[in-house]
């Protein structure tokens, strides 16, 4: 992990095209083990000139405090479900007013996975994540896993779905006070580590998957 942050100071002490600015994204920081974190305070605390770190995180309390104290911090929120229609209908002219509710209201404000559920033709993949949380055989995981492998960027758009479901459930088992909440949360965060560790590693996907499969079978 931290191999994967030290190359970043290469780059910025390189002289910028046009004498531009130079940017580094890193998504998912929250992630990074201890080595990289620390790899990646070192640059935070002698910044090169011209040069712009974006740290994208959904649970900044993971980073170091002395990484957090070094950033100016910048809430994003989702799109509305106006902007999304928009953008969809914008790329995509020719969808059908039924298409178009369907990935919107299922995006979360994300016009990408508002595109990627207009891909998934007739809410399969949504109707596979359903039939995980009701129990799947060994047989019907492997099943499942190939039917997601076989589709473009149907891994991604499995981990998505199967983050809102869990989600949802996680929320929704809270305002009834349910003690299901705390499990439903723990799966999810199972889940999103598990996915970051296989882009992240270029871990085997279907192995992968029946993993994910185990895990929100058990929430």
């Amino acid at each position: 992990m931290a191999d994967d942050v030290r190359p970043i100071t290469a780059f910025l002490h390189r002289t910028a095209a046009e004498g531009g600015w130079r940017v580094v994204i890193i998504d998912g920081a929250e992630w990074l083990n201890r080595s990289a974190a620390n790899a990646l305070l070192k640059i935070l605390e002698e910044p090169p000139p011209k040069a712009v770190l974006l740290l994208t995180s959904s649970a900044p309390g993971r980073l170091l405090p002395t990484i957090r104290s070094r950033c100016r911090r910048l809430e994003l929120a989702p799109l509305s479900t106006e902007d999304v229609r928009h953008i969809v209908r914008q790329a995509v002219p020719d969808i059908a007013d039924d298409e178009l509710q369907r990935s919107v209201a299922g995006a979360h404000g994300a016009v990408g996975r508002a595109l990627a559920l207009l891909a998934d033709e007739g809410g399969r993949m949504a109707a596979l994540v359903e039939k995980i949380l009701s129990g799947v055989s060994v047989g019907q995981s492997y099943d499942i896993a190939e039917t997601v492998l076989r589709k473009e960027d149907g891994f991604n758009l499995f981990f998505s779905l199967l983050s809102d479901t869990l989600q949802e459930c996680a929320r929704t088992a809270a305002r009834r006070g349910n003690a299901e909440a705390a499990r439903f949360a723990q799966a999810w965060e199972a889940i999103m580590r598990l996915q970051s560790e296989t882009e992240r590693f270029n871990l085997d996907k279907q192995e992968t998957l029946l993993e994910a499969m185990t895990i929100a079978s058990k929430a």
